[in-house]
């Protein structure tokens, strides 16, 4: 064997993960030494030896692992015939005491023959990782959906005891106390359906329902609706909606995506302030933005402006629950589309948000 062999079988016996060279048939032209102590391990030296033909011991798999063995199999071939440069695949390989996972990697390289290089690399660390994070997400959607729907009732009295009290009330302070009441619940009562629009999202049960929509009726509402709420906040709405085609969308929700982004610009603007409402159509998406002319968002903020409960450094009469934008990014998102901010320090703050347009069959 040459120094240059002696030095390329070093180098395969120093990786970890598992790694077979195989010619153009399949066959096994070398092993490193950590897939042959796996092999040992697991008594298939006889099946997986240099000399073997791998692609036949994939197709002769029985058993739960046949299926990957499989698709294990076709991925080789893709790449041993040209159809692709290579390719990947995480399958599960559990043994009676052990719960693994790997990760399959077929990459080929042109010598005087096809040839590729065949690895399998252990995720069983990885994968115990994700699964324990996915655990902890869906115990806090759980909890959140819970919470939700377990003040739902309660809040929903306390509205409903201010109102009747407010009816019966004589004297201007006690008025004047269930009127906080009643604020107060119905606040409470938004940041309730908020969590639990957040819960069903992390789910997959995002409430939606998707309908062929005109652009030109979604803006005609928008405007609408907007320009109520600016009112609303004691600010003006400047409008420039313009676009053509359709979207396939829950209006509603896009509307409430939308008006989050105006409450904001009339909420931290300047008083009796303007805020824009914007819209086009480019290529194949719905562009649509709100722009204000307020204090801004420090470039070290902006990237986390989306995070849910994040308030930023505003003033505490100034921070809300910290929902609204992570909401409308879901909304948004859900849609197939992206929402952005771009921001300057004392030259205000312009959010964008990004729609799919349907194609024209």
């Amino acid at each position: 064997m040459s120094g240059t062999e002696l030095f390329a079988r070093a180098t395969l016996d120093s990786l970890s993960a598992h790694i077979a060279i195989i010619d153009g048939s399949g066959e096994i032209v070398a092993l490193n030494k950590a897939w042959r102590e796996f092999a040992a391990a697991n008594n298939a030296t006889g099946n997986v030896s240099e000399g073997a033909n791998y692609l036949g011991v994939c197709d002769s798999a029985v058993g739960d692992q046949s299926g990957y063995a499989a698709a294990f199999a076709e991925g080789i071939r893709a790449v041993l015939r040209g159809r692709r440069e290579e390719f990947a695949m995480e399958y599960p390989c559990h043994s009676p005491t052990e719960y693994r996972w790997f990760i399959g990697r077929i990459t080929l390289f042109r010598n005087d023959t096809p040839q590729a290089v065949v690895s399998h690399e252990n995720i069983t660390q990885r994968k115990l990782a994700e699964e324990a994070l996915a655990r902890v997400l869906r115990t806090r959607t759980d909890f959140m959906a819970d919470v939700s729907h377990e003040l739902r009732t309660p809040l929903t009295v306390i509205r409903g005891n201010a109102e009747v009290g407010l009816q019966r009330a004589s004297d201007h302070v006690h008025r004047e106390t269930l009127e906080e009441i009643l604020q107060e619940a119905e606040r409470m009562t938004r940041m309730v359906e908020d969590l639990l629009l957040l819960a069903r999202s992390d789910s997959g049960s995002l409430p939606l329902t998707f309908e062929p929509v005109p652009v030109a009726t979604l803006l005609l509402r928008l405007a609408r609706r907007a320009d109520a709420l600016v009112r609303e906040r004691g600010a003006s709405l400047r409008t420039a909606l313009t676009g053509e085609g359709r979207l396939r969308c829950d209006v509603e929700r896009i509307e409430q995506a939308v008006l989050v982004l105006v409450d904001n610009a009339a909420k931290y603007g300047p008083s009796e302030g303007e805020i824009s409402l914007s819209s086009r159509t480019r290529q194949d998406e719905l562009l649509i933005e709100v722009a204000d002319q307020g204090p801004g968002i420090r470039e070290e903020e902006l990237p986390r402006i989306f995070e849910r409960f994040y308030r930023g450094e505003s003033p505490p009469e100034q921070r809300g629950s910290g929902l609204g934008l992570p909401i409308a990014r879901t909304i948004v998102e859900a849609h197939g589309g992206h929402i952005e901010a771009v921001s300057r320090v004392g030259k205000g703050t312009r959010v964008s948000i990004h729609l799919p347009l349907l194609g024209d069959s």
